[in-house]
């Protein structure tokens, strides 16, 4: 199966758990909970995306593939 990443500037940690999250928000800017097990590895437990606040007062999810 496919494997996640996360890159946090020049690191990058694989994720693990979550898999439906992951590849529905895959490419989007997103805050990870979770627990580190390994120097690169992380057991996620919760996945959600990043948004920003509009000048209208929208929210709108930063770096969304919508």
């Amino acid at each position: 199966g496919a494997q996640f990443a996360l890159v946090v500037g020049k690191k990058t940690y694989i994720l693990q758990g979550h898999p439906v999250d992951l590849y529905q928000l895959a490419g989007d800017k997103v805050r990870v909970w979770g627990r580190v097990v390994s120097r690169d590895t992380i057991i996620v437990e919760q996945v959600v995306p990043v948004y920003y606040e509009t000048a209208t007062g929208a929210e709108v999810p930063l770096g969304s593939k919508q």
